[in-house]
C-alpha cells in the first residue's frame, strides 16, 4: 500500500494540488484507523521532496504539520524524546509555510525542549533550533 500511496501523491503534487490536498486529507483521516504508519511517512517524504521545488499550497501545508504533530502524540515515551524534535521542526516549518505563526513557534518551541532532554546533549542542535525559534518569532 505505501507505494501506491507513494507514486499517486507524487503524481498529484506535479499535476493537480487540489487533488493533492484532497488525496492527503483523506489518507491522514485513515491513520487513525490503523493504518501502516509507512503510508503517512511517504506523504511526510513527498511533501519534504517538493517544499521548494513546487508551490505546495498553504492549506496541504496545514495538513501536513497537523499530521506531524498527531504522529508525536502516538510516539510511545522512551522514543518521544529521541525523534521527536525533528517531527517538530518539520512541523513548525510547515506550519510556518502555512502562515499558521503561533503553531509554528510552538512546534520549535517543544523540539527545543525534547531536545535539552536528551543525553547526551547535542549543544550545536540546540542553538540551531533556537536561531529558527527567534527567526520564527521575529518574523511573524
Amino acid at each position: 500500500m505505501p507505494f501506491i500511496v507513494f507514486f499517486m501523491f507524487d503524481a498529484l503534487l506535479r499535476t493537480d494540488m487540489n487533488l493533492a490536498h484532497s488525496y492527503a486529507s483523506e489518507v491522514f483521516k485513515l491513520r487513525n484507523r490503523k493504518m501502516d504508519p509507512n503510508v503517512i511517512t511517504v506523504l511526510f517524504q513527498r511533501i519534504s521532496y517538493y517544499e521548494d521545488v513546487l508551490k505546495i499550497p498553504s492549506s496541504l501545508y496545514q495538513i501536513a504539520a497537523d499530521a506531524y504533530i498527531n504522529e508525536v502524540s502516538l510516539l510511545s515515551n522512551e522514543i518521544l524524546i529521541k525523534i521527536a524534535p525533528g517531527y517538530y521542526r518539520t512541523a513548525a516549518n510547515w506550519s510556518w509555510r502555512a502562515g499558521n505563526y503561533s503553531q509554528a513557534i510552538t512546534a520549535i518551541g517543544k523540539a527545543i525542549d525534547l531536545l535539552k532532554q536528551q543525553r547526551p546533549l547535542d549543544g550545536v542542535k540546540v542553538r540551531e533550533y533556537e536561531k529558527e525559534f527567534k527567526k520564527y518569532q521575529v518574523g511573524k
